[in-house]
C-alpha cells in the first residue's frame, strides 16, 4: 500500500496535471481568441475596403452617366448635321443626274420674243443621233425600193 506522503504527493500531482492542463487549455482558448480577434479586424478592413470601393464605382457610374447625359445633345446634333449633308449631297448628286440627262435626251427651252415668253422643246445628243439614224435609215430603204422598182426586183447590195 501507498503511505499518506506518496499518496499526498500522488494527489499534489494530479492538481498539478488539472492545473496545467487547465492553464494549457486557457492558453490555447487565448490563441483562439487572438486569431479570432485577427480574422475579425481583417475581416473589418476587407468589408472597409469593399465599402470604399462600392462608393468609388457608384461616383464612377453617375460620373459617366452625367458624362452620357451631356453627350446626348452633342451627339445628336452631329447626327443631324450628318443626316441633313447626305441629304444635301444625295440632291446636288440627283440635280447633276437630271443635268446630265437634259443634256443626252433633251430639255425645255425657254424662248423670249419681245413680252412673249415661250417654251420649246431642245433634243439632246442622243435623240439628234437616233433622229440622224433613223434619217439614214430612211434613205437606205428609200434606195431600196426605188433600185427594187427600176432593176426589176433585184438589188445588188454590194454597189450600196
Amino acid at each position: 500500500m501507498k503511505s499518506d506522503g506518496q499518496e499526498s504527493l500522488s494527489k499534489e500531482q494530479r492538481g498539478s496535471d488539472d492545473h496545467s492542463s487547465v492553464e494549457e487549455e486557457i492558453a490555447s482558448l487565448h490563441a483562439k481568441v487572438a486569431a479570432l480577434e485577427e480574422d475579425l479586424k481583417k475581416s473589418r478592413q476587407e468589408a472597409s475596403d469593399y465599402q470604399q470601393l462600392y462608393q468609388q464605382l457608384e461616383k464612377e457610374l453617375k460620373d459617366l452617366k452625367d458624362s452620357e447625359q451631356q453627350m446626348k445633345p452633342k451627339r445628336m446634333k452631329i447626327l443631324s448635321d450628318l443626316l441633313i449633308s447626305v441629304s444635301k449631297a444625295e440632291r446636288q448628286e440627283a440635280r447633276l443626274k437630271v443635268r446630265q440627262d437634259s443634256l443626252r435626251l433633251g430639255n425645255v427651252g425657254v424662248i423670249r420674243a419681245g413680252t412673249i415668253i415661250s417654251e420649246t422643246w431642245e433634243d439632246g445628243q442622243a435623240l439628234k443621233d437616233l433622229n440622224a439614224h433613223l434619217v439614214w435609215s430612211s434613205l437606205f430603204l428609200l434606195i431600196l425600193l426605188h433600185k427594187y422598182h427600176s432593176d426589176s426586183c433585184f438589188v445588188d447590195f454590194t454597189t450600196l
